[in-house]
């Protein structure tokens, strides 16, 4: 018995409180579950789960193992060849937002540029423009 199936069969034997147990003390609850929890330590420590080296119980678990293995993955197999079969489309979203976003990218850069020109071009006085000069005063520094 592998350490899931006692856990299992542990937790089907706890039994739910009744209504005097629910009107217990605080004290007295944290109290017994301390007792049960000893109990239940002290009873997992005691279990051998492995058996002899000899045993064909080894073998029957190594398969029940490898059928647990192999339903799980019939399983996500579905699942990832639905993911596999659209992940080209993604893919191809992605080019696009990707292509999309260098676009963007290098249309900033050049308004960056032709600003900075404009600036530099004030700056040093190669336009006299009234109106370039205005609204390069009126810019927040």
């Amino acid at each position: 018995m592998d350490e899931g199936m006692a856990v299992f069969e542990v937790s089907s034997q706890v039994t739910i409180p009744d209504d005097k147990a629910s009107q217990e003390s605080p004290h007295k609850k944290v109290c017994r579950l301390k007792a049960e929890k000893e109990a239940y330590n002290i009873g997992f420590h005691t279990i051998d789960y492995l058996p002899g080296r000899d045993s064909p119980l080894n073998l029957l678990l190594a398969y029940r193992n490898v059928g647990r293995v192999i339903e799980q993955t019939k399983v996500s197999m579905p699942i990832v060849n639905e993911l596999l079969r659209s992940a080209p489309a993604q893919i191809r979203a992605e080019e696009g937002n990707i292509v999309e976003q260098n676009r963007l990218t290098e249309a900033l850069r050049k308004r960056a540029r032709e600003l900075g020109e404009e600036e530099q071009r004030i700056k040093v006085g190669v336009v006299h423009d009234d109106d370039a000069v205005k609204a390069m005063n009126k810019k927040p520094k």
